[in-house]
């Protein structure tokens, strides 16, 4: 069982590493320092502001189905309640923080201007604030059908004493149209040149670099296929560098009506304020009806690539989920659809990888105990943890070397798990708890 998921942990791992290179040694979790009360969080007055105009708009758009035009021009001509205004001019005084224009455009089009101005604010949690002037341009059609947007903001900072985030170079753009079902089908993509989280400890901080975003709905008869993509070409963590970060994936034959449905009647039950049980029961029943839909449809999640480099090698996994088709009977339980869950993975890590990443983790351990291992040391240490993971899971048959790279085909189907080819027992599922005395049983009160 340990041998057989070694290698979805490795890989899972490696692709993970930025969080590893960062902080590679966490506390032993087998004793847990007493629980504390957590302190109060400070006030704060931005926080308070953006929520309640976010509140109002939520409002005013409703669904947001339907024809755009008429929802921006509520948009454009709405008036903030009072008590909502007195939050806003709080925090950016006599400036609106939200700016909303329509005009006319060429060909009989119809234009909106979306900006908000240039700020900076110190607020009474002592957090920084500090962005340029977004603006985003939406270009429509009088019937609502077409729309084209393009957007930019040169940069956003917030700063407090233990953390600097900054955002620089974002944009948008996209090109869509609205169907006779509704739904928005076309192209859009999103960039930010660069991300930098910067704190007081010297080289605890990470960077982002050329992080950038697709997503596309291509209409399939009465069903879309949505496509997504994302990619950073540089992650800095720790003092190391992961290149090509990739995760692309597919989301095939889905019903959208169905999908929109379930997860507004997931978010009414979140804004309901229902019992956290009774909100778990809704999430569970719609999960259910996407579950069963999904497997009449054929509708799958494809991973096309997820993967990322170090030092000239990639770990990539590509894959299929899909749930088999069943009867009602298949669906009446998470634990049921479970059993008609249909995964495969192929995972590709080299060897090489696996050495420097056990380099890493060395190196790391070792400056979080203060001892000093010359690089030789380091070198012949990893390699023996790596030359003991790459033989365990060779000899299990859990993975096969080819050209230096470690392979192996994960599959789950019908409540069976194999790697490549070779069953794994699966945890058994504990036995539910029996029921405290007085419930569907009289108590015991000693006397006979």
């Amino acid at each position: 069982m340990k041998k057989a998921f070694a290698l979805t942990a490795l890989s899972a791992a490696l692709i993970a590493s930025p969080v590893l290179a960062a902080d590679p040694v966490a506390a032993p979790a087998s004793v847990a320092p007493a629980a504390k009360k957590p302190a109060a969080k400070p006030p704060s007055d931005m926080f308070e502001a953006l929520s309640a105009l976010g509140k109002e708009l939520k409002i005013v758009v409703g669904s947001g189905k339907g024809n755009p035009i008429p929802l921006l021009d509520k948009l454009a001509a709405h008036q903030y309640s009072d008590a909502t205004r007195e939050k806003i001019t709080k925090v950016f005084g006599a400036t609106e923080p939200l700016n909303i224009k329509r005009g006319p455009a060429d060909n009989g089009m119809l234009s909106y201007a979306i900006s908000a101005p240039a700020f900076s604010y110190t607020d009474t949690n002592a957090a920084k604030f500090d962005w340029a002037e977004l603006k985003l341009d939406i270009l429509l059609d009088k019937a609502g059908r077409n729309m084209t947007t393009q957007g930019s903001w040169p940069s956003f900072s917030i700063s407090d004493k233990d953390l600097t985030m900054t955002v620089s170079d974002m944009a948008y753009d996209s090109k869509q149209r609205r169907n006779e079902r509704d739904t928005w089908i076309g192209k859009a993509n999103a960039s930010i040149a660069k991300i930098t989280f910067a704190t007081p400890q010297a080289g605890a901080g990470a960077v982002l670099d050329g992080l950038s975003l697709t997503s596309s709905a291509v209409q399939r008869g009465a069903a879309v296929d949505i496509v997504g993509e994302i990619k950073v070409k540089a992650l800095t963590a720790g003092g190391e560098q992961f290149d090509d970060l990739r995760f692309a994936m597919r989301m095939t034959n889905i019903d959208v009506r169905l999908f929109e449905k379930v997860s507004e009647s997931m978010a009414d039950a979140e804004r309901s304020g229902m019992p956290a049980k009774q909100r778990l029961a809704v999430v569970t029943q719609q999960f259910k009806l996407l579950g069963k839909s999904a497997a009449l449809r054929g509708s799958a999640i494809e991973i096309d690539d997820f993967s990322l480099g170090y030092h000239g090698n990639r770990a990539v996994i590509k894959g299929k989920i899909s749930l088999a088709p069943g009867t009602d009977a298949d669906f009446a339980s998470i634990d049921k659809v479970g059993k008609k869950l249909k995964l495969r993975l192929e995972v590709s890590v080299p060897v090489a990888l696996v050495t420097d990443m056990a380099k890493l983790v060395m190196a790391k351990q070792a400056a979080a105990k203060k001892e000093t291992m010359s690089e030789d040391a380091i070198a012949q240490a990893a390699q023996s943890v790596a030359d003991v993971v790459v033989g365990k899971l060779l000899n299990g048959g859990m993975a096969k070397l080819d050209n230096g790279v470690l392979l192996s085909t994960i599959e789950f189907k019908g409540g069976k798990l194999t790697f490549n080819g070779k069953e794994v027992a699966l945890p058994k599922t504990p036995k539910a708890p029996a029921k405290p005395v007085g419930e569907d049983q009289p108590a015991d009160d000693g006397e006979e």
